[in-house]
């Protein structure tokens, strides 16, 4: 089976596996851990932001910046990681809307342009 019919076959849901994983597959569904996702990501941002004198290795985020990042991942609690996550997915909708909106607005006077 090559990578996009087992893609296909799949049935994807969001959940909370463990706060080592992002994703674990149950039977024929696979769970993503979009909290861990998100939360470690703002956490990683964070690290970038409260650490300006660590610099990047090239192209590849430094080692410094992403074990800082693993140790606070770690020391927090699931309830902790879960709000943070819903703070960036609250964000992400809002700016997901804003950006529908916004190109919205650019079809409609563009249609309106060529009337």
């Amino acid at each position: 089976m090559n990578l996009i019919d087992f893609v296909r076959k799949q049935k994807f849901v969001v959940g909370w596996t463990d706060e080592n994983s992002y994703a674990q597959m149950v039977n024929d569904t696979v769970i993503i851990n979009l909290h861990l996702f998100l939360a470690t990501t703002a956490i990683h941002e964070y690290i970038h932001h409260t650490h300006p004198d660590i610099k990047l290795d090239g192209n590849l985020c430094s080692k410094e910046v992403q074990r800082k990042t693993t140790k606070l991942v770690k020391s927090l609690s699931k309830s902790v990681l879960m709000e943070i996550a819903e703070v960036v997915n609250k964000s992400l909708a809002k700016n997901q809307r804003k950006a529908m909106e916004d190109a919205l607005h650019r079809v409609q006077k563009r249609w309106e342009t060529n009337q």
